[in-house]
């Protein structure tokens, strides 16, 4: 069982804002099994995985969203029996906020779409079946991965990536004496809470900084997580102290 030791900093839960960003995929950028791109600033890095039989990318000027340019992605052979991989990233690896993806689904066999943070689901994956087309919504998730998978990608197309880098924060104000503990994280259905002073009050925050539990506790106990959906989490106490934990 891991245990996360935790500085009670006197944290307090902040957004980090920065514009919106949608990528088109409107520069020709040929045939390759990565694909670098600067969105608001930041470098996103798009990778053709070696899972499977592999395959590349290939740029296109039709069969995006209206039918604009897009990118094609277009496994090594055409084979069900195997599960290719596509991953967007940023190439810090640091997390951002997944909105949405247009995907153009021509010959491939269904084409499974998800964001992950720390390989851990964030919310539950969203699916485009053979010879559809359509944009994939994901209200805003933070991650930091999006995940396509495919057991056979002959022929897919993607548009129209859309996010922001807005990310729920932690800023450190000054340092308190006390060390908090959490454990496990990340977590299935039960988080032990120690270190806080008694008759403390906690709310618990989902990545897009709503309040999605509250409750209090004193000094050492538990919270019941289990309602809570897979994805990033952060535990904040009366005092400003503040933990993020991954919710299975």
């Amino acid at each position: 069982m891991k245990k996360i030791t935790f500085l009670s900093a006197l944290l307090c839960v902040t957004f980090s804002y920065a514009q919106s960003f949608t990528e088109n995929f409107d520069v020709d950028t040929g045939v390759t099994t990565t694909l670098t791109k600067t969105l608001q600033g930041v470098s996103f890095t798009f990778t053709f995985t070696s899972d499977g039989d592999g395959g590349d990318f290939a740029w296109e000027n039709v069969y995006g969203l209206g039918n604009s340019a897009s990118i094609n992605v277009l496994s090594g052979a055409e084979n069900f029996g195997t599960t290719e991989k596509v991953t967007i990233k940023r190439t810090d690896g640091n997390e951002f906020t997944f909105s949405s993806i247009f995907i153009n689904s021509t010959d491939a066999a269904t084409v499974f779409v998800g964001g992950y943070v720390a390989d851990v689901l964030v919310g539950s994956t969203q699916t485009v079946a053979t010879g559809i087309e359509a944009t994939l919504t994901f209200g805003d998730i933070q991650v930091d991965e999006v995940r396509l998978t495919s057991t056979d990608f002959y022929n897919i197309n993607i548009d129209a990536f859309t996010g922001n880098l807005n990310t729920l924060s932690l800023d450190s104000y000054a340092l308190a004496e006390n060390k908090v503990f959490i454990s496990p994280n990340p977590v299935n259905n039960q988080l032990q809470v120690s270190g806080l002073p008694s008759a403390e009050q906690y709310v618990i925050y989902n990545s897009l900084g709503q309040v999605v539990q509250r409750g209090g506790f004193i000094n050492v106990q538990s919270i019941l997580v289990e309602t809570l959906q897979t994805g990033v989490y952060f535990l904040q106490a009366d005092n400003n102290q503040a933990i993020r934990f991954i919710k299975l």
